[in-house]
């Protein structure tokens, strides 16, 4: 799969990062290369898998995947290693940035959270413990008491907030979309302070790239929430384009979109939705983004950005194994794989 060719940004070296970029410029061996990810594809099963990534990095994880047949440990326990190296190594006024590479686990748990009050039930199983400061227990606490000691404070204005729909919203879905709504807003707003341009419009993309999921998707679903709902502000494309197409066709979306840089995530995106009922161009084309926006990063000696891509393409790895661990074990066509996963040089 071919990057994406995006408008050019300036990426400001900074020396007190050169420690950190050096560790992770030693790191880069981690990464798999496009033929491991290759290998992998054509084995015939399980075995197959463990044997290539016994080659790799990964390899100190073989055994406790046998055991376990799950990854999921062991991607918690890498995107946790990566949150304490970046609150270890980064200033502190570029510490929201923390917060926009783990946003999706993020707000999973918060959802987790609300839902063990709702069901009054202990759902701790489901939260993903990426940090001590945000434990499932921390969290609840914060929730039920009103009291934030130790929450990041950029994170304390969406709990307040989910004490207010909490006693305010009894549907749930509605709840869960206010919410959405809410955090990605104070996640911009977070992003914003911490000074690089380049980071900033990388949110503004993925919240352009949520946008055209989420009309594709009302549009699909038929809901009748209405699309102010789920439609978020702070992208590229201002909400009220989307607003159109309340009645309007996704045919007619595909179109206006056409010669802009998401024209190819929106055809791919609508033709796999309407014809194979799958959400999955939407989700590769995300990844896309990423790996495409810091491309020119990897030039860089010395700077916040190299290090957030670093930990993106990171994470961006670490899913593509899952889902192709998850389809050999389930015995998912290999064709229906690969095409979950991209394979980018």
């Amino acid at each position: 799969m071919e990057l994406i060719k995006l408008p050019e940004y300036e990426v400001f070296e900074d020396p007190y990062y050169l420690f950190a970029c050096g560790e992770l410029k030693v790191r880069e061996r981690e990464f798999l290369e496009k033929h491991h990810f290759e290998r992998m594809l054509s084995s015939r099963g399980l075995d197959g898998f463990l044997k290539v990534l016994q080659e790799t990095y990964y390899s100190r994880y073989v055994n406790e995947i046998e055991e376990k047949q799950s990854l999921d440990d062991i991607i918690t326990r890498e995107l946790s290693s990566a949150v304490k190296f970046l609150t270890e190594r980064l200033k502190p006024e570029h510490m929201p940035v923390i917060r926009l590479l783990i946003f999706e686990e993020e707000l999973h748990n918060i959802k987790v959270v609300i839902k063990s009050k709702i069901l009054e039930r202990d759902l701790s199983y489901l939260f993903i413990p990426l940090s001590a400061a945000h434990s499932y227990n921390r969290v609840r606490y914060a929730i039920d008491s009103g009291k934030y000691e130790g929450i990041d404070a950029t994170l304390i204005p969406v709990l307040e907030y989910v004490r207010e729909l909490l006693s305010e919203e009894s549907d749930f879905r509605l709840l869960e979309l206010k919410l959405e709504l809410f955090y990605l807003e104070n996640l911009f707003n977070a992003v914003s302070t911490v000074g690089s341009k380049a980071i900033e419009n990388l949110l503004r993309h993925i919240i352009d790239i949520f946008n055209i999921e989420n009309l594709c998707r009302y549009k699909f679903s038929g809901s009748k929430f209405g699309l102010k709902r789920v439609i978020y502000p702070n992208g590229f494309l201002e909400p009220d384009l989307f607003y159109r197409f309340e009645d309007g066709s996704i045919e007619e979306f595909a179109a206006l979109m056409k010669g802009t840089i998401y024209s190819k995530i929106v055809e791919k995106g609508t033709h796999c939705l309407f014809d194979e009922q799958t959400f999955t161009p939407f989700e590769l084309g995300e990844d896309l983004f990423y790996l495409s926006f810091f491309e020119p990063v990897k030039y860089s000696i010395a700077s916040l950005e190299k290090i957030i891509w670093f930990f993106c393409r990171k994470k961006i790895e670490l899913r593509s194994l899952n889902i192709i661990f998850m389809g050999l074990v389930y015995h998912v066509e290999k064709e229906r794989i690969k095409s979950r996963i991209l394979l980018v040089q």
